[in-house]
């Protein structure tokens, strides 16, 4: 169902990445040189909004909630990799650091809500 919790998440949780996207955090100095860098938090987010959709999928929208936190972290990793690469002040990236942990928790957020309702669902079918 979409107006389960975890959609809220999921929401929230596109709304950080589009808003870091338009406040323009992105990797400083891309020392991997990825030519698309800066669309990677409108990728992550869009996944995101897909996911509330496949509500009636539940096993599969595990699956892809996993590869988005996988995906997520590499992400948050090669940010990571470049401030320290650059030696930059970790104070002055504080903001995407913030949004990028965030992010985090409200992805593991909506797969433990997720599994909740797969959980309930399994329950309720064992009762038949």
């Amino acid at each position: 169902m979409i107006q389960r919790i975890q959609s809220v998440y999921f929401f929230v949780y596109s709304i950080l990445l589009f808003g870091s996207y338009f406040m323009n955090f992105s990797f400083p100095e891309n020392p991997l040189d990825l030519p698309f860098s800066e669309y990677l938090p409108c990728l992550l987010a869009s996944f995101s909004i897909l996911i509330i959709f496949l509500f009636k999928f539940r096993r599969m929208q595990i699956r892809f909630t996993q590869f988005i936190i996988a995906l997520h972290l590499v992400v948050f990793g090669l940010y990571l990799f470049s401030i320290f690469q650059q030696n930059i002040n970790i104070i002055t990236q504080f903001s995407p650091l913030v949004v990028a942990f965030l992010g985090l928790i409200f992805l593991v957020l909506g797969l433990r809500g997720i599994r909740k309702d797969e959980a309930l669902i399994k329950s309720l079918d064992r009762l038949r």
